[in-house]
């Protein structure tokens, strides 16, 4: 992709805005995992782990700004 190369420029914005990124994807494969176990008898584990993901997602993105920008175009 042109243009991508700026993203290893090792610059600290870029950092927070690609961690903030991933974190906002990793909730929501989170909330995917947990409709799939709640299905499933063998992935209680999984399932037994929803308050304390859901109370740590929740606080993050009260302190991450950066979850309040829109999609980009």
């Amino acid at each position: 992709m042109p243009g991508s190369a700026v993203l290893l420029n090792g610059s600290r914005e870029i950092s927070q805005l690609m961690l903030s990124d991933m974190l906002g994807h990793t909730g929501r494969i989170w909330d995917h995992a947990i409709g799939w176990s709640s299905g499933n008898a063998w992935a209680v584990p999984i399932h037994s782990r929803r308050e304390s993901m859901l109370a740590r997602y929740q606080a993050w993105k009260k302190v991450d700004k950066l979850v309040c920008l829109p999609p980009p175009p």
